[in-house]
């Protein structure tokens, strides 16, 4: 398999995106490609995730408002409101919280287990946070 197609296998569009999300130079992500294949492959995974969350904040009005609001109320190691907490802070169902909850714990920001709280297990990146409103 080529490297464009390992990167579009990712969903990226090429290596000047998967530089642009990954923050690398596109030297440099040639030559890890060449040299240090799992390395290439962890950027390629993580470049992945970045743009699929950056997607959903972009086309998905209930994701931002969750991210915006957990980015803004809570540290990494805390535990977040319930749903239906959120429900009546978000205006949406408790059923589009849990989808918007369900996809961050997907992303590997929070950990999610039933009947015990939800807690933020990761930070969100900056570059994502830029976007939010």
């Amino acid at each position: 398999m080529t490297l464009n197609d390992q990167i579009k296998l990712a969903g990226l569009n090429d290596i000047e995106h998967l530089s642009k999300i990954s923050g690398e130079s596109v030297q440099a992500l040639d030559s890890w490609a060449n040299s240090n294949t799992q390395m290439f492959k962890v950027i390629i995974d993580g470049a992945a995730l970045l743009n699929r969350v950056e997607k959903n904040l972009e086309s998905h009005a209930p994701f931002r408002d969750v991210v915006s609001y957990l980015s803004k109320q809570y540290e990494v190691g805390e535990e977040v409101l319930s749903e239906r907490s959120m429900e009546l802070e978000f205006g949406h169902t408790r059923s589009v919280v849990r989808e918007q909850l369900a996809k961050l714990e997907s992303y590997g920001y929070l950990s999610k287990k039933q009947g015990k709280k939800t807690i933020i297990i990761k930070a969100f990146e900056k570059n994502l946070l830029d976007k939010l409103p």
